[in-house]
């Protein structure tokens, strides 16, 4: 697989429209196959934002991995700048058709080497499983979160991911959002409807969904070894939490 790592604002505008409508249809594949409903469909402006315009605050770096010319797997690291400096938010995706061949551990590998090389040596992640998902076994192996209550099916591929690559599950959130009056008001007037952000400030919400926190569980890299590859150390005991951050959002790997 080939992996284009691009830091936000290292490409020109042109570079960016050239590559932004296959990255939205990629985006609104990957969340039609979780499940999740059309109000998390990914928004043009959203994603040019991502790749073209960090700002004094946070800063996102993208990679896009292509098997021949099509898009198969997407990562993102969501970067504080003023504070955690050695912490990634990331998130990854790999084509529902190719799961399961080694993509995603490939695309982690590649972020993990490239995260290291700038200090940032601290992962944090998270899933978001809709209810259907969640509780489509509730008699089979569950994962129990370390922090507060509630658990998630052992077998979801996402968390079984992120728990194979040394991540420990941290927290969970159960999202329920009702219609606002302003959006109920505005479909009275045949407006559009309001502005919707990616992480759910605002959004209304057609179904309810979980959001899971993971935190890796030695949360200490070593500096990249040879070959992109990235030894973890555990030094941390299972269950502490390394960070006051958590919580980037990942898809299905």
């Amino acid at each position: 697989m080939e992996i284009t790592h691009i830091p936000a604002g290292s490409r020109s505008g042109e570079e960016i429209e050239s590559i932004l409508a296959e990255v939205l249809d990629f985006d609104t594949l990957i969340n039609e196959a979780s499940g999740l409903g059309t109000d998390f469909d990914p928004r043009a402006d959203e994603v040019r934002r991502e790749l073209l315009s960090p700002t004094q605050y946070l800063s996102n770096q993208t990679w896009i991995g292509r098997l021949g010319r099509a898009i198969v797997a997407k990562g993102i690291a969501y970067l504080a700048l003023q504070d955690n400096l050695d912490v990634a938010d990331v998130w990854c995706s790999v084509h529902p058709e190719l799961r399961g061949q080694g993509l995603g551990s490939e695309l982690l590998a590649e972020m993990e080497t490239n995260l290291a090389a700038q200090g940032r040596t601290q992962l944090t992640s998270y899933c978001e499983i809709p209810p259907s998902a969640r509780d489509a076994d509730l008699r089979g192996a569950h994962l129990a979160a370390d922090s507060g209550t509630g658990s998630l099916p052992a077998n979801q591929p996402d968390v079984a991911f992120l728990i194979r690559h040394g991540f420990a599950f941290k927290q969970l959130e159960r999202c329920s959002v009702a219609n606002s009056a302003t959006e109920h008001r505005s479909s009275c007037l045949k407006a559009k409807p309001a502005t919707r952000s990616r992480r759910g400030t605002g959004r209304r919400l057609n179904i309810g969904s979980t959001r899971s926190h993971f935190c890796t569980r030695g949360c200490r890299r070593t500096p990249p070894a040879p070959k992109n590859s990235v030894r973890r150390r555990r030094g941390t005991p299972h269950g502490s939490v390394p960070s006051t951050r958590s919580g980037p959002r990942t898809g299905s790997w």
